[in-house]
């Protein structure tokens, strides 16, 4: 908002808030987001991996996929908004160009409330999301088997001739942990 005398007087303020108002939530996501694509991506590799047998590859690709979130949530995270190691003078000066040098040197509450709380946020998400990916893919296979029967009620009734191609049908997709 400009006034008659051509000044913004709350324009930094309109920014401060708008910055409180949706820092949390846009962080939140932004992480619940890379979160899932690492996790898609793994997967798709640990299918392609040949290893002794599928518990060792699920193993491989669980423990990718939580170093993956770890170093995205709690390691970038503390890198980006932390300055363990700045001096008072570096902090305050704020410039961009500083790499490592973040707004905050301890965790106060501030920091829970701008940086804990999109931290927190995220692994709720991160609780559900990947455990809805494989209801829906239940949910489709659900589907198929009915379109497999043809609309019937009748479970012994299908259209499969290969028992490989039954079987594939009748499993659900893998939970992995």
């Amino acid at each position: 908002m400009i006034f008659e005398d051509g000044a913004q007087y709350c324009k930094t303020w309109h920014e401060s808030l708008s910055q409180y108002e949706y820092q949390t939530a846009a962080l939140a996501c932004w992480i619940s987001f890379t979160n899932i694509i690492f996790t898609v991506i793994f997967q798709k590799i640990g299918q392609t991996k040949r290893g002794k047998n599928t518990a060792e590859n699920d193993a491989s690709v669980t423990w990718n996929i939580f170093l993956v979130s770890y170093l995205n949530t709690a390691i970038l995270i503390l890198l980006a908004f932390n300055s363990f190691f700045a001096s008072y003078e570096t902090i305050d000066r704020n410039s961009k160009s500083d790499i490592y040098v973040g707004l905050y040197d301890d965790f106060t509450s501030e920091w829970y409330i701008f940086i804990g709380m999109p931290i927190f946020a995220s692994q709720c998400a991160m609780l559900v999301f990947p455990h809805l990916f494989t209801l829906l893919q239940a949910m489709s296979k659900c589907m198929e088997r009915c379109l497999d029967r043809r609309f019937s009620l009748n479970t012994r009734k299908t259209s499969k001739i290969i028992q490989d191609d039954y079987e594939n049908l009748y499993t659900g997709p893998n939970f992995i942990l």
